[in-house]
């Protein structure tokens, strides 16, 4: 899992390295808070991991179907 501080809040990106090897990217910030700018605000890779997991939790709610990393990587890539 690694930052991806271009990436939307609200998605998640798979990424893999010329070996084949894969990880989530996302963005570090928090959900925003009223009056106070994001990048006052606390962040960083634990928001990412917040994030990741999050956004992962819904999308394997939804869509039973989804067995395996492999699956899942697929079903991100095709979203992007």
């Amino acid at each position: 899992m690694s930052l991806d501080w271009e990436c939307p809040r609200d998605q998640i990106r798979v990424a893999f390295n010329s070996d084949g090897e894969g990880g989530f990217l996302a963005s570090g910030y928090p959900r925003p808070i009223p009056g106070v700018a994001p990048d006052s605000n606390l962040k960083g890779v634990s928001f990412a991991a917040a994030n990741v997991t999050g956004i992962l939790a819904c999308l394997l709610e939804d869509r039973p179907e989804i067995r395996s990393l492999q699956d899942l990587s697929r079903i991100l890539e095709a979203s992007e």
